[in-house]
């Protein structure tokens, strides 16, 4: 409201000048999103929500998930959901970790899942970079959850059966093209 004021009065407080404005608003008893107008999204580049971590990892000290609700540019690697916590070894200073969220892992097995292109849940858990153990748990979030119907899983494992044994991946290849 300030900046659109001042704009009317003919001042430009950004011309040349190279700032960022952050706001920290709490959200609503329910945990939905920020509390007030909608009208609070729209003067702001960037929404990113902290909450307390649904994992279930335990946390000594600070922790939340990261999550970017609104970002006008082109989503990539940098603005991945994040489980973050301080971790304070002992004598040491404290430092920040992160891991993808869980959220964020199981956006990844659907993705990797639905190109029917793995043909058993190994080969699924090696792109991933995850145990066959957190794969299987990984799969049964996601059957719960909707994100992949139960029907699903074994005609995409199946398809992916009758391809090589595992997907290309650009070091197979001498040209990227091929790929």
């Amino acid at each position: 409201m300030l900046l659109q004021r001042a704009k009317v009065l003919g001042i430009d407080f950004a011309v040349g000048v190279k700032r960022a404005c952050l706001l920290i608003h709490h959200a609503r008893k329910d945990r939905g999103s920020y509390r007030g107008t909608s009208k609070i999204a729209v003067t702001f580049e960037s929404i990113i929500k902290l909450s307390e971590p649904e994992s279930g990892r335990s946390y000594k000290g600070t922790a939340f998930d990261l999550d970017w609700e609104k970002y006008r540019r082109r989503m990539d690697e940098q603005t991945r959901a994040l489980s973050v916590c301080l971790e304070t070894p002992e004598g040491q200073p404290a430092v920040w970790k992160h891991v993808l969220s869980d959220k964020e892992r199981l956006s990844e097995l659907v993705a990797l899942f639905k190109s029917c292109e793995y043909g058993t849940q190994e080969i699924l858990a090696k792109a991933l970079g995850v145990s066959t153990g957190t794969l299987s748990n990984m799969k049964w979030k996601t059957l719960g959850e909707g994100l992949i119907p139960k029907e699903q899983w074994a005609s995409c494992l199946s398809a992916g059966r009758g391809r090589r044994e595992e997907p290309p991946s650009y070091d197979d290849l001498d040209d990227p093209d091929d790929f």
